[in-house]
């Protein structure tokens, strides 16, 4: 766990050092959604076998996690077609288009569940860690929406 955390932030350092094209970006960020929704998971799991939370809630939330890392995967597998060797993004109109779709999708899987009375209606403390990884999900899910945003789109490309 260390040891990608340190590599995770080398690639941050020396991304934004060499260069400030965010699109570089992409495959990190891809990456923490990926680690926060296992995190998740991890909580949602153990709350549920201490009785914190329901089955019931904990199966809610555990299939809106999965969801969300099934269009993160959909999202990965897309963008594989526009990444260059440097690790930039170069799109088409149809691929930002596509991807930004993707991106808005996984945004709506979370808002729905951090505004759904069932999971609002949690104390505190139940909900609380749970809130927090998913909200670092929706945030890096945002830093995707404007990297596609802003990354190079290829002329004649799709549009």
């Amino acid at each position: 766990m260390a040891s990608r955390f340190l590599l995770i932030a080398l690639l941050l350092l020396t991304g934004s050092a060499a260069t400030c094209d965010k699109s570089k970006q992409f495959a990190v960020n891809v990456d923490r959604v990926a680690g926060y929704l296992d995190t998740a998971g991890a909580l949602v799991l153990s709350q549920v076998e201490t009785g914190t939370i329901s089955k019931e809630t904990g199966a809610r939330i555990v299939e809106d996690l999965r969801q969300v890392n099934r269009l993160n995967g959909d999202l990965i597998s897309t963008a594989r077609g526009y990444l260059t060797p440097d690790g930039s993004l170069r799109l088409t109109g149809d691929g930002q288009a596509r991807l930004l779709a993707i991106v808005s999708s996984a945004r709506q899987v979370i808002t729905s569940r951090l505004s759904d009375p069932d999971f609002t209606n949690l104390s505190d403390g139940q909900r609380a860690e749970i809130a927090r990884n998913l909200r670092q999900v929706e945030t890096i899910l945002a830093l995707l929406d404007e990297t596609i945003r802003t990354a190079k789109i290829l002329k004649g490309g799709g549009n």
